[in-house]
């Protein structure tokens, strides 16, 4: 399977692996960090799970259509882009805030796309940046659905798909996992709003820029 193959393959079980506790508790906390109208740009937005119930007008962009229409026929954002997180095409400074939310550990050039997000940001913007903890696995996610109330069927069967998905990822190379570090991506005007762990499995840093 090629790269692209993966990608398409991963949208069409995206939501049966991350509509999960997890993923909902993230997005609280990311969305009490936003402003509740202006535009909000979604980075590498997937289904769109992360944006859902923002409360502002919400452009995704993601390099996969599939993953695109289904933000959009869900109601989870409000346009969506087709373009690559590093080169939204977007216009500068359009945006009030810009999620970044667990991109930056696949993407073979994470400082491009952060470098993206704080060209979209108006003077002020708030920036929200999220990542796994090193060394998080499929097992910890497992536990965490369970002591968190995921039903223990939907559970296991998104643990196999994440299995299955992370195979397919190394057999394609379409992934390249490393945790950024944290200060690099802190520039020195930066007012950070947030700086640490959510539910022991996400790093969350949000920035005023």
């Amino acid at each position: 399977m090629r790269a692209g193959g993966f990608w398409s393959a991963y949208a069409r079980v995206y939501d049966t692996i991350w509509d999960s506790p997890l993923t909902g508790e993230l997005a609280r906390c990311v969305h009490a960090l936003l402003p509740g109208s202006g535009v909000v740009v979604d980075l590498g937005c997937g289904t769109g799970l992360m944006a859902r119930g923002v409360g502002a007008r919400v452009v995704g962009v993601d390099s996969e259509p599939a993953m695109l229409d289904r933000a959009l026929r869900e109601g989870r954002i409000e346009e969506g882009r087709h373009a690559l997180a590093e080169a939204s095409g977007l216009p500068d400074a359009c945006a009030q805030a810009v999620l970044v939310c667990n991109v930056l550990h696949f993407h073979p050039n994470p400082a491009a796309v952060v470098a993206e997000a704080r060209r979209l940001c108006t003077k002020g913007a708030i920036l929200v940046l999220t990542w796994p903890v090193p060394g998080l696995d499929t097992d910890d996610l497992l536990r965490w659905d369970r002591i968190h109330g995921r039903d223990r069927l939907d559970a296991w069967w998104a643990h196999l798909l994440r299995s299955s998905i992370g195979i397919r990822s190394a057999v394609t190379r379409a992934v390249t996992v490393s945790a950024p570090d944290s200060s690099a991506l802190i520039d020195a005007d930066d007012v950070v709003l947030s700086d640490g762990v959510v539910a022991g499995c996400q790093h969350l840093l949000a920035l005023r820029v």
